[in-house]
């Protein structure tokens, strides 16, 4: 989000000025070394890995190498979020989980395989997604209690989820689960009361620029990061 052409180091002290608490980062996106040094530098942390190979390998995939590789891909992220001592994973589902049945349960079968990889403090965050399954809480909620793990969580796309329907049907999933909301500018003033009846949200992360630093008073006490 910090479109500027900088040096990383310079990158997380904007974020920190801003009075951001920590920092997302995509899977491959920076050099491991240089990533590590200025962490130290600027006392910033990464709280959330963004697994990039969302858009290339798919979770629920129908066919079973492509689906094996996706899971084998995500190897790549907990490493990732291993080395920089950070919390979350975020993964979308894959748009196969919009074919039924067998999509469901190709999803469920990548995350049950995820979650027993973890052997750490780092946690899977599934984010809802554009379609007619994902887009439900109800649906969205069935591959929890399907896969059963304290390692998975949710991440909701606010951006998405207002587009079709209210933001508070997401509360109950919100307290059920350990939770990251991602925050558009679009949606910003309702979500507030969104917050008030939700209790296990980790962080929040805004997915917009311009004037934000102003902003999140406003949220509460909720840990921040971009």
């Amino acid at each position: 989000m910090i479109q500027t052409k900088a040096s990383i180091e310079s990158k997380l002290n904007l974020a920190k000025e801003a009075g951001f608490d920590a920092v997302e980062v995509n899977s491959l996106g920076y050099e491991r070394m240089e990533m590590q040094e200025a962490l130290e530098k600027t006392r910033m942390k990464v709280v959330s890995v963004y697994h990039s190979d969302n858009w290339v390998n798919s979770l629920s995939s129908l066919d079973e190498s492509q689906r094996s590789k996706a899971v084998s891909s995500v190897l790549t992220s907990i490493q990732t979020a291993e080395l920089y001592d950070a919390q979350f994973i975020q993964l979308l589902p894959g748009r196969e989980v919009e074919f039924g049945v067998d999509g469901k349960k190709s999803l469920l079968k990548s995350l049950q395989q995820i979650v027993a990889l973890l052997n750490g403090k780092v946690k899977i965050l599934l984010q809802n997604f554009s379609g007619r399954n994902m887009d439900s809480p109800r649906f969205v909620d069935s591959i929890f209690k399907n896969v059963n793990s304290p390692h998975l969580g949710f991440c909701l796309d606010t951006e998405l989820a207002s587009k079709n329907g209210k933001l508070q049907n997401w509360s109950l999933l919100l307290n059920k689960y350990f939770s990251k909301i991602d925050i558009d500018e679009s949606n910003f003033v309702c979500l507030k009361s969104l917050l008030v009846d939700t209790q296990n949200i980790k962080c929040l992360s805004l997915d917009f620029a311009g004037g934000t630093e102003n902003r999140i008073s406003q949220l509460g006490n909720k840990p921040c990061y971009n």
